[in-house]
């Protein structure tokens, strides 16, 4: 028999979306109503959210000049010699 949902369960899975800002209204007060009453969700939200704000920060470092084009031209070198050996 399937085990029945929990509120717990139901954050989880929509954690990400929530964090994102991209659930309605209602559902983001269900959400932050249950994390303020669950200490384990709480901890759930907030290293998450602290995980996503470190993930963000680290996207803006910019890379030095000729980086991303020495990567691409490796990309596409490895691709090739990939080809030809297929």
């Amino acid at each position: 028999m399937a085990r029945r949902k929990t509120a717990c369960d139901m954050l989880a899975e929509r954690l990400s979306a929530f964090l994102d800002g991209d659930l309605d209204a209602a559902d983001c007060r269900r959400i932050a109503a249950h994390a303020r009453r669950c200490a384990r969700c709480r901890r759930l939200t907030k290293e998450l959210r602290d995980t996503v704000g470190t993930c963000r920060r680290a996207a803006t470092v910019p890379l030095p000049s000729g980086v991303r084009q020495r990567a691409l031209d490796g990309i596409r070198a490895l691709m090739t010699t990939r080809r030809g050996t297929s």
